[in-house]
């Protein structure tokens, strides 16, 4: 099979896409991962194929310290960044899963559902903040 994972986020959010597709190449499948241009060595690095995902997320401190804001960081981040670019991150998404049997994908890649559906494969989508993990019955505490 060949395995299109994808990444939003810090080396946090990246490492653990790149164990699994560490994982899949060792057990035989083919694997591309998907993340923005600063990753590129670190996914390259693993030995494994990268592909561009936006939306790109300057390292910059200043940057850094306006979208993680403990206050009003993560509507920023949201809706300046990730939902601001969402058609391109769709288009990304398409392109890394064209001749993949799957996609698999970190958090906040919300086109995701629509690039698997549109290319005709499955997708998972792994949750790696607890914050992630919705529930009605017991909401939890944001910032």
């Amino acid at each position: 099979m060949r395995f299109a994972f994808a990444s939003f986020g810090s080396l946090g959010d990246l490492h653990p896409v790149l164990a699994l597709a560490c994982e899949a190449r060792a057990r035989g499948h083919e694997v591309v991962v998907g993340a923005a241009t600063h990753h590129q060595p670190s996914v390259e690095a693993a030995g494994l194929e990268f592909g561009l995902v936006r939306p790109e997320i300057s390292m910059a401190p200043e940057l850094l310290e306006y979208f993680f804001d403990l206050r009003r960081g993560p509507s920023r981040l949201l809706r300046e960044l990730v939902f601001a670019n969402a058609r391109e991150s769709f288009e990304d998404l398409c392109r890394l899963g064209v001749r993949a049997d799957a996609l698999v994908v970190g958090e906040c890649l919300y086109g995701s559902p629509m690039a698997a559906e549109k290319l005709g494969i499955p997708w998972a989508n792994l949750i790696l903040a607890p914050t992630s993990f919705l529930s009605a019955t017991d909401p939890g505490v944001l910032p």
